[in-house]
């Protein structure tokens, strides 16, 4: 869900009695801006509050005549929809220059998983802890054989790092053998 600030003026008729509050059309107010009957505007504090989405006249100050109406113009949160939508952006419209812009989101960290056979040549699937910076994979049990890792950062598909143990030549496993040899004499 998306809230913006937006700023309307309405004409309120004024309640009775004298130092009562008079509701606004819209909730979730956050200020009023202006309160103005003819060539009177009201001073804040003074002559009106805002309570719960209400001018409250109960200050000691002027106020309009019971059954006048005045006009009130005030800023609120409104529900909005988005104009585009990104993995890492969002635009809305119809707020007030420079007002706030409230939203609610879910996201995800980037993290390291691992693809792993078994000893029955079943297929495991370890998922990593997901972190913002370097997201490690999970370790390997000794029951399971590490293929590959998956790296997600939840942007596209994610990338394998195809890391897992892979075959020695002989020449290779010769030449190990034979400097193991050569370090135990």
């Amino acid at each position: 869900s998306i809230l913006v600030e937006k700023e309307i003026t309405e004409t309120i008729a004024r309640g009775t009695p004298a130092d009562t509050k008079d509701l606004l059309s819209n909730s979730g107010v956050l200020s009023i801006v202006e309160v103005v009957q003819g060539a009177t505007t009201y001073v804040a504090g003074d002559d009106y509050l805002l309570t719960a989405d209400q001018v409250d006249w109960t200050p000691a100050g002027a106020e309009p005549d019971v059954a006048s109406s005045y006009d009130v113009t005030y800023r609120y949160l409104d529900a909005v929809a988005a104009d585009a939508l990104t993995d890492t952006s969002i635009t809305v419209s119809g707020g007030v220059d420079g007002g706030q812009v409230q939203f609610r989101y879910t996201f995800k960290l980037p993290r390291v998983d691992r693809i792993c056979i078994d000893q029955n040549g079943q297929i495991a699937y370890l998922k990593g802890i997901s972190s913002r910076e370097q997201p490690q994979p999970p370790r390997t049990p000794t029951t399971l054989l590490a293929l590959a890792e998956v790296h997600n950062d939840w942007f596209g598909t994610p990338a394998i790092l195809n890391n897992g143990i892979r075959d020695m030549t002989f020449k290779v496993a010769w030449d190990l053998y034979n400097t193991a040899v050569e370090l135990k004499d």
